[in-house]
């Protein structure tokens, strides 16, 4: 049963052993030695972004025909246009570590630096968890099981590798998590063509939805593509800025594919009497023991082992770098030191989730997540960017309260998370300017 993925780990073994970093410097093991193609950089961006998530939760979108979710994708592909055009160039090309060493001050640094950190160990554990989650359902192997197996193999390429070791084996598995999804279309469309045909007249748009979505995923993915080091350290490993513009806006549109492609499965899935928060997972695990149906869980095994080790992989690493950032007093220590700090965190982290056992609200968890920092991220950069100076850590701290007690006002009133989103962005850059200003004024 477990042929495919066996053949995918022979294939990540030798590209561990391709991406050995020799040199162990900074540059080598954070950066890839700045010699990262473009292609390679939109692809590991792919892969790092259509995580476990994106799999297990966009098809509940289509089985739910809530289409909306289209100026969603539209959102992401104009967010990144913007990001690349009018943020990338002021950042590019960073003398640190960490973006959040080089726009703020060292106090200011830390505390973006911390807030950070833990809303990112959240996120990814969270898909990390639901990775563990999805292939227990598949095939009976324990959480505990999957989730350590994934450590393991996370644990040969990515600390003795660095950075060029994660671009390599993220190739593999965005190219995987695309050809799979038009695989999974294919198979569903030959028992779903009628189904599909009446597609056109079951899209409808709510104007209001769809522009809150359209605005709000513009201003998340100015934070996400703008502001995440996760992101953003594929396109800094890049020697060129006019190619690390290409890979993001490129990624854009491979990104929004994929995820339509997943939302298009789960309408196709509307027939059957499936579980709504992830009903691609349950089609698959009731699955016959005919061959086709083998192959196609097989290769659904392997999709979900590539989305959990490129999330985790890719937020290790990034993390990794910020703790050096940080932890000026042992700057001495080799640099897999830092990653396998967040390496044992995230896996605490996901130990944390069975416990309290949220597998059954997977959009709401995992989209909650990084709501409080994401407001801060694009509050932080875009001022930055404005006025081209670090900012200080009240400076940060204010627009982080504010961030967070908005947030909580929209979700207590239950808004639309899009709409939060706006609200709290805006309310988070409004105050952060002000106070900004009033700063530099004394």
């Amino acid at each position: 049963m477990y042929i495919l993925l066996l053949i995918y780990l022979i294939f990540i073994l030798i590209l561990s052993i391709k991406g050995y970093d020799k040199t162990k410097s900074d540059s080598s093991y954070f950066f890839s030695s700045f010699k990262t193609k473009t292609y390679q950089s939109y692809l590991s961006i792919v892969a790092t972004e259509t995580s476990v998530a994106t799999i297990l939760i966009f098809p509940s979108v289509g089985y739910n025909k809530n289409f909306n979710i289209i100026f969603l994708c539209l959102g992401y592909i104009i967010g990144r246009f913007i990001v690349a055009l009018l943020y990338l160039k002021h950042y590019h090309k960073i003398p640190s570590l960490s973006l959040y060493e080089y726009i703020s001050d060292d106090k200011g640094k830390r505390l973006l630096s911390f807030a950070y950190l833990l809303a990112k160990y959240i996120s990814g554990s969270v898909r990390y968890y639901l990775a563990g989650y999805g292939l227990y359902q598949l095939t009976g192997l324990s959480i505990e099981f999957w989730l350590v197996f994934v450590l393991i193999l996370i644990g040969v390429y990515s600390l003795t590798g660095g950075l060029k070791a994660v671009i390599l084996t993220d190739v593999l598995q965005g190219m995987i998590i695309l050809l799979s999804s038009i695989l999974f279309f294919y198979f569903l469309d030959q028992n779903n063509l009628d189904l599909l045909v009446g597609l056109q007249t079951q899209i409808q748009f709510d104007p209001k939805i769809s522009f809150f979505l359209l605005f709000g995923s513009i201003l998340l993915t100015i934070s996400s593509h703008g502001g995440d080091q996760d992101i953003l350290q594929r396109l800094f490993s890049v020697a060129e800025l006019k190619d690390a513009q290409r890979s993001l806006i490129i990624s854009g549109f491979i990104t929004g594919f994929v995820i339509l492609i997943f939302v298009v499965i789960g309408y196709m899935l509307t027939n059957n009497q499936l579980d709504k928060n992830s009903p691609l997972l349950d089609f698959i695990s009731k699955l016959d023991d005919s061959w086709n149906s083998l192959i196609i869980k097989n290769i659904f095994i392997v999709v979900l082992t590539a989305a959990a080790m490129s999330t985790l992989d890719s937020s290790i690493h990034s993390t990794g770098a910020i703790w050096k950032s940080i932890l000026e007093f042992k700057k001495d220590y080799s640099n897999y030191f830092y990653s396998l700090i967040s390496l044992c965190i995230m896996f605490l982290f996901s130990f944390i989730f069975i416990f309290l056992q949220t597998n059954k609200d997977f959009l709401s968890f995992a989209l909650g997540s990084m709501n409080y920092i994401n407001g801060t991220l694009f509050a932080t950069v875009t001022l930055f960017v404005i006025h081209k100076k670090k900012l200080n850590r009240n400076s940060i701290l204010i627009i982080l309260v504010a961030n967070l007690i908005t947030t909580a006002i929209c979700e207590y009133y239950s808004l639309y998370f899009a709409l939060t989103t706006i609200i709290s962005f805006f309310v988070s850059l409004i105050l952060g300017w002000i106070f900004f200003i009033v700063l530099k004024n004394n």
